[in-house]
């Protein structure tokens, strides 16, 4: 019986992804690298992109079916979420006169939104592979906290840089 290769494995996966993916990844390097320049944005914007993540995050069906899973996902989201916050604070933040944004570069977008992609990505490739692994806890736990904390800091960040911009602009010049 012939052993398979070492490359057949990931040749298999990469054959097997779908084609959407691929535009999708391209797409969040592009956001990710936008982000490391300095740039100014509505007060919104900073939650644009972390509620979007969410909703991604929410929709993990095979992540989210368990109570345990869930669990993991929900600390996760909390613990994440305050230490968004506290990223927030640290921020180096302007409001403009003309009430945008005036927001440093930084490498935490890339970084948060390429996590959850490969997490997401690891959950697919293990659920159609071993769904009995991507059920257990050790599986499904892991991968469901993982992006229980990128999303959490992602939404966390947005939020404290929001408030913070919202507290500064309606103070007195």
């Amino acid at each position: 019986m012939p052993t398979p290769s070492l490359l057949s494995l990931p040749v298999a996966i990469l054959q097997h992804t779908p084609l959407w993916v691929w535009p999708l990844l391209i797409y969040l390097v592009v956001m990710g690298l936008r982000a490391a320049q300095d740039r100014s944005v509505a007060v919104m914007r900073p939650l644009i992109l972390p509620a979007v993540f969410l909703m991604i995050s929410l929709s993990s069906g095979a992540m989210l079916t368990h109570t345990a899973t869930a669990l993991f996902w929900l600390v996760g989201l909390v613990c994440g979420g305050g230490i968004g916050v506290a990223v927030a604070r640290r921020t180096d933040l302007q409001v403009l006169p003309d009430g945008r944004l005036h927001l440093p570069g930084e490498w935490l977008t890339l970084c948060l939104t390429l996590t959850i992609f490969t997490a997401r990505f690891a959950s697919g490739v293990i659920g159609s592979m071993a769904p009995a692994a991507m059920a257990s806890v050790a599986v499904g736990g892991t991968l469901s906290l993982i992006v229980g904390i990128c999303s959490g800091l992602f939404l966390g960040r947005g939020i404290g840089l929001v408030l913070r911009a919202l507290r500064q602009s309606a103070q007195p010049a």
